[in-house]
């Protein structure tokens, strides 16, 4: 049995690595030998463990558990079972491989629906998650110029700068959503945002948004006409957007 920590995590798992793993799992999934039933919540007094599990036939099932919903910083336990024997294989404890399993979820999304002639990409928000989806992204679209937004000018200088660094990016801050959307066909929002942050009328008709943040009825970063308006509209797990409570913004 491997036992993986986030320095782990951190060394051994790339965006390539991240982007074929995402990427098996999705066609597991189209073709039926994924099964991943919508995360379980137990209450636990003051606290709520949250479970999500999930399968491929014939290789491994396994589990997520995590007590604080919504928290990138908090340790998170992922246990892999082997499918015949039913041992343990791997265990990961930590915070460092959530976000990167969303960040190259977003990414082989991106590889399958981006327009045909991707021209810049806005992010908006300038957190863990919205740092990953930069980090998972594809090798042909990291030569874009990339905006990102914050509205706090500190985290988006330094998340802009960051990534310039650390991820060879292009990135410039954005002081509104306005000037990180303008003329990008690629837009990313990933904000805690309880309130839309993000309309049909703010972006070019064609473009590609993936949204990560709050996405429910009456609390989210998105406007639900932006959803009315799509003409393609996806979801990596459609068991999960039907069991939200209040209602996901997609449902129905």
């Amino acid at each position: 049995m491997e036992v993986l920590s986030d320095a782990d995590v951190q060394a051994r798992v790339t965006p390539e690595m991240a982007r074929a793993a995402m990427r098996a799992a999705i066609v597991a999934a189209y073709e039926g030998r994924l099964n991943a039933p919508p995360r379980t919540v137990v209450e636990l007094g003051d606290r709520r463990l949250t479970l999500t599990c999930g399968s491929v036939d014939g290789a491994w099932y396994g589990y997520r558990s995590y007590t604080a919903p919504g928290s990138t910083d908090e340790d998170q336990l992922v246990v892999v079972h082997d499918a015949t024997t039913g041992a343990v294989t791997a265990l990961a404890v930590g915070a460092a491989l959530g976000p990167r399993r969303v960040g190259a979820i977003g990414a082989v999304a991106l590889d399958a629906l981006a327009p045909a002639r991707p021209t810049a990409v806005a992010v908006l928000g300038t957190g863990r998650q919205a740092w990953h989806q930069l980090w998972a992204l594809p090798e042909r679209f990291r030569s874009l110029p990339v905006r990102a937004y914050s509205p706090t000018e500190a985290h988006r200088q330094d998340f802009a700068a960051r990534a310039a660094v650390e991820l060879g990016l292009r990135v410039r801050p954005a002081a509104s959503v306005r000037e990180a959307v303008d003329d990008a066909n690629i837009v990313v929002v990933a904000t805690s945002s309880g309130t839309p942050v993000l309309g049909p009328g703010d972006i070019d008709a064609g473009a590609y948004v993936t949204t990560l943040g709050p996405k429910q009825v009456g609390r989210s970063e998105i406007r639900p006409d932006l959803v009315r308006d799509a003409a393609l509209v996806v979801t990596d797990s459609p068991a999960q957007l039907r069991s939200y409570d209040p209602p996901h913004v997609l449902a129905g």
